[in-house]
C-alpha cells in the first residue's frame, strides 16, 4: 500500500471500481458538524516548522528530495468509527453505509492513513468529487492491502475525501492523520483513470 498501491488488482484480474453510493446525495450522506471534518487552515508557522524539519534531516545533502506536501493530524486526536466519526445509514438486503468525509483547506490533493482498520466482509472506497470529475480509489477489505490494518489510501485531487464502508458487518477504522498536497507532482495532476504521475521513486 505504499505510496499509491491500492486494491484493484487481484491475482491479475483488474477489479472495476465500484461506484460510491453517497454520490449521488452528497449533502444528505455528508454534513459539516456531523461527519465531515475539517481539518484548521494552513498556517504560514505550520508551513515554516515541516520546511524546517525538511532542512534538519536532508541539509547535508546535495539533492534533497523534493517536498509536494506534508502530514497533518487532527486536534482532537484520531478520528474513529467507534467514537461517532462516522453517520450509519441502513441499505436495502440488510446491509448498511457508514460514511466520513475530511477536509484540509487548500489542499491539491490528500492522501488518508488507516489504522485499526478491520472492516470484515464490507468494503470500503475513498472518492473525491473535484472540478466536476470523481476519482475513487480502491475497494478495500478486511484489514487491508498488506493484512496488518494499517495503510495510506491513494492520492485523490482537491481538500476533500470521503469515506464509505458498505457491507452487513460492523466495521472498525482510524483515520490517523492526512497527507495535505501543496502541488501534486506533473503538470497533469491526478486523472481518474490514470492516477497521479509517477514520481522517479516509483520508477
Amino acid at each position: 500500500a505504499f505510496p499509491e498501491a491500492d486494491a484493484r488488482v487481484v491475482a491479475g484480474v483488474d477489479v472495476p471500481r465500484p461506484t460510491p453510493v453517497s454520490l449521488a446525495k452528497l449533502n444528505e450522506f455528508f454534513q459539516e458538524g456531523v461527519n465531515v471534518h475539517k481539518l484548521p487552515a494552513v498556517s504560514a508557522a505550520e508551513v515554516a516548522a515541516v520546511d524546517q524539519r525538511v532542512i534538519d534531516k536532508y541539509g547535508s545533502l546535495d539533492a534533497a528530495p523534493l517536498r509536494v506536501g506534508f502530514v497533518r493530524t487532527f486536534p482532537t486526536g484520531r478520528l474513529t468509527i467507534r467514537s461517532g466519526a462516522a453517520t450509519v445509514r441502513p441499505l436495502e438486503n440488510g446491509r448498511r453505509i457508514w460514511t466520513l468525509a475530511v477536509t484540509s483547506p487548500g489542499a491539491a490533493g490528500i492522501r488518508l492513513h488507516f489504522g485499526a482498520f478491520d472492516i470484515g466482509t464490507s468494503s470500503a472506497i475513498v472518492y473525491a468529487n473535484h472540478d466536476g470529475q470523481v476519482v475513487v480509489r480502491g475497494p478495500y477489505t478486511e484489514t487491508g492491502p498488506e493484512w496488518d490494518g494499517d495503510f495510506w489510501t491513494a492520492t485523490l485531487p482537491g481538500d476533500t475525501t470521503f469515506v464509505e464502508i458498505v457491507g452487513t458487518q460492523e466495521p472498525t477504522l482510524e483515520i490517523v492523520g492526512v497527507v495535505h498536497l501543496e502541488n501534486p507532482p506533473g503538470d497533469e495532476g491526478v486523472t481518474a483513470e490514470a492516477g497521479p504521475p509517477l514520481l522517479p521513486c516509483h520508477l
